[in-house]
């Protein structure tokens, strides 16, 4: 998923967000932001989706919504951006289980749901 990451792929919308998080956040922080914010873009969310995505994973936000999609999206590339850089952490992911815990498993999240959450695919 992340094979040649290029934040220059991530929508404009997010350009002046990340700005203003990169001038303020560690680079460890916004780095896994985008990184969020690239796997939603690549999974084919908006633009919107993307800049939620980032400001949740950077902690600019509460991610809060009320499309379960997106919850669900936002916090699944939260997780993949996560491992990405770290190593697995269970008290995130025994969160992570609890925040999607009973939610209906969308088509374009499905296969990184059974990847990251399997006993609950």
């Amino acid at each position: 998923m992340f094979a040649n990451l290029h934040f220059s792929e991530l929508p404009a919308a997010l350009d002046p967000i990340a700005a203003t998080a990169e001038a303020r956040l560690p680079e460890e922080v916004t780095y896994r932001a985008g990184t969020a914010a690239i796997a939603l873009h690549r999974w084919g969310y908006d633009a919107a989706t993307v800049v939620s995505g980032y400001q949740y994973s950077a902690g600019l936000d509460g991610g809060d919504t009320h499309n379960a999609e997106t919850y669900a999206a936002v916090r699944l590339a939260d997780w993949v951006a996560y491992l990405y850089r770290d190593s697995f952490d269970l008290v995130r992911w025994e969160i992570l289980r609890g925040e999607l815990a009973g939610m209906e498993k969308f088509t374009r999240l499905l296969s990184t749901w059974e990847l990251c959450l399997p006993e609950m695919s």
